[in-house]
């Protein structure tokens, strides 16, 4: 299995529903579980609480010039009610990665992970690279609203968000 199934089958095994405005354990699990694979690498990530036991993740690979660039992506999902297959078995067929989360977006959110831990692990990149995985994507944003407001300035951001392949561009 590569590194890429096996980092994307363990983050969608992590259930993390957005439990909306109710009670539930929603990103709190997964979050931990980034903040943890970064410290395995070296690399220091903080869990800013966003709302009751549910955390953004924002880790710094410093650069040669401290102007960021910002990977972004969320933690939370949306419901598994009447899902075809086992929500957080990662089960693969026809080389896809099944499961609740796989595209929207833990998906991206691994490739974020990956790239930065390659960054961390060679000499200081150009740019200084800013990995942020937020809660509460999938009701209201308060995890990016919070990230934006304790945020410095970045000169780029890609958000890891599926579009069907269409290049989305705000400035």
């Amino acid at each position: 299995m590569s590194e890429v199934e096996t980092l994307l089958r363990d983050l969608v095994a992590i259930p993390s529903v957005n439990p909306r405005d109710g009670t539930g354990p929603g990103e709190a699990a997964v979050a931990a579980y980034v903040r943890d694979w970064l410290a395995g690498r070296g690399i220091a990530a903080e869990l800013t609480e966003v709302l009751p036991g549910r955390p953004n993740v924002v880790a710094v690979v410093p650069g040669r010039d401290p102007r960021a660039i910002l990977l972004e992506s969320h933690v939370d999902t949306v419901e598994t009610d009447g899902m075809t297959v086992d929500p957080h078995a990662g089960d693969v067929h026809d080389g896809r990665l099944y499961g609740r989360g796989a595209c929207d977006a833990k998906g991206p959110l691994t490739a974020f992970l990956l790239a930065v831990a390659e960054l961390a692990a060679g000499p200081p990149p150009p740019r200084t690279v800013v990995l942020a995985a937020v809660a509460d994507e999938e009701h209201r944003y308060r995890g990016v609203l919070s990230l934006l407001d304790g945020l410095s300035r970045v000169d780029a951001a890609v958000v890891g968000e599926p579009t069907g392949l269409t290049a989305g561009t705000a400035l």
